[in-house]
């Protein structure tokens, strides 16, 4: 599922959203909660920045304005760009077949011309009646041919066009399971990858472990040099950490500063010496504040690793590499703990 808190997270998370939505003009429904509850649980960095600017006014939020915070910041794929490009498949579909029904007209109407020749053949009285009416026939030969070469054009145009839109649904679906800040996996594309690895590690036997990281005191990092550092400072973290994967491995942006590594046909102590180097890179991090000024360093990752047990759920399994993370917190942070 997308959402992994516990059944008391969730519950303190639904009795802070509600009087939120209840200030809004927008009705009580599913999308205004699912924009508010991730504005409370402080997951969506991008969400939470511009409903403060929308509301630091005042500004009550309408139906218009959640659908829009919904479908760029929660969806992740804008319904009406689908339905542009499904019209437009409709629209290539529908000129295919008028090209189609256009050729079917005039194949019978040859099919006719041929016949009544035939019949004017068998009753010529002259070489000249019947030249006469092979001339008419190589006409609508010719006639045919032409047809055939324009739907023939008409046919690669839009093969050309479909590849096109093909193409543009298949941009479209990845962008909205990428983080938009780090070029990662975001949380939609990670419940994707890990139902499939957890799927394909029960039918296979193969082993699966999942890393969870979370950048320590974070906070303090938007606090003393601000939220545009502290946005270089994530994608930078992620790009460490795609740096420190191998190919099959799938990092994620789970939300704020936590990021999730799925490890499919990894061992514990594999996923472990792997989480040990990342957070070794992380430390190794130097950040320049602004041209010609000095670069910051110094940062720390805490993270937890766990595997998954036999018959276990993918949300049982990435619970319990956040408890391994919060683990590592208790101990002083930057640090890598194992959960069995």
């Amino acid at each position: 599922m997308l959402y992994a808190d516990t059944f008391e997270r969730s519950r303190d998370l639904l009795k802070l959203a509600i009087p939120l939505m209840s200030r809004q003009t927008a009705a009580l429904h599913p999308i205004s909660y699912a924009v508010w509850y991730e504005y409370v649980a402080g997951t969506n960095d991008a969400l939470t920045r511009e409903i403060e600017a929308l509301t630091s006014n005042g500004k009550r939020l309408d139906e218009r304005e959640t659908l829009r915070l919904y479908t760029t910041h929660v969806a992740g794929f804008d319904p009406g760009h689908a339905e542009r490009l499904q019209a437009r498949f409709e629209e290539i579909l529908q000129r295919v077949n008028l090209s189609a029904a256009e050729m079917g007209r005039r194949a019978d109407e040859y099919g006719v011309e041929l016949a009544d020749w035939g019949n004017e053949l068998a009753a010529a009285e002259s070489v000249d009646q019947a030249q006469a009416g092979l001339k008419r026939v190589l006409d609508r030969t010719r006639g045919i041919q032409s047809a055939v070469h324009v739907l023939s054009r008409k046919l690669e145009e839009s093969r050309q066009e479909s590849e096109q839109l093909r193409e543009e649904l298949t941009r479209s679906q990845e962008a909205s399971l990428t983080d938009a800040l780090t070029n990662l996996t975001n949380r939609r594309g990670l419940d994707l990858v890990l139902a499939e690895s957890v799927r394909k590690a029960a039918s296979e036997g193969g082993e699966l472990s999942v890393a969870m990281a979370d950048l320590d005191r974070f906070k303090s990092v938007n606090d003393t040099y601000g939220h545009p550092v502290g946005d270089r400072l994530l994608t930078k973290v992620g790009q460490t950490l795609k740096a420190n994967v191998k190919g099959r491995d799938t990092v994620a942006r789970f939300g704020g500063e936590e990021f999730v590594i799925v490890m499919p046909d990894t061992p514990l102590d594999g996923a472990k010496a792997l989480a040990e180097q990342i957070r070794v890179s992380i430390a190794h991090i130097q950040l320049a504040l602004g041209e010609g000024e000095d670069s910051v360093g110094n940062f720390t990752v805490s993270i937890g690793v766990t595997r998954l047990h036999a018959g276990e759920s993918a949300d049982a399994l990435l619970a319990r590499a956040d408890e391994a993370l919060y683990v590592s917190k208790r101990r002083g942070r930057n640090c890598v703990t194992v959960l069995q």
